[in-house]
């Protein structure tokens, strides 16, 4: 099993009919992670239902608000919208809200 499988899933939201964009939250022994990676559907393993493909990266936990803030302008640049940028904050603090951490 490589380094992306076995996290802990925190979101998941279809990118297109092949492809899943997932976050995943890792804990290495030199902290925690936030693996966000599409995942293909189409090249199934015998040991995954689906495959991690090159397409991501992986983010120490500290740098969440930094790429929060960083969509939320983004939204706000394309859109204009409040509500949209309201919306990604609150899928970003589910978790804490939760009684977990992002």
């Amino acid at each position: 099993m490589d380094k992306f499988h076995g996290g802990q899933e925190l979101a998941r939201f279809e990118k297109n009919s092949c492809e899943d964009v997932r976050l995943n939250l890792h804990n290495f022994g030199c902290g925690r992670y936030v693996d966000i990676r599409c995942w293909s559907k189409i090249r199934p393993s015998d040991n995954a239902p689906s495959n991690p493909t090159q397409n991501g990266f992986m983010l120490d936990e500290s740098l969440l608000p930094d790429l929060r803030r960083a969509v939320d302008q983004a939204i706000v640049a394309l859109r204009g919208k409040a509500e949209d940028k309201e919306l990604v904050i609150r899928i970003v603090h589910t978790r804490d809200e939760a009684g977990g951490t992002p």
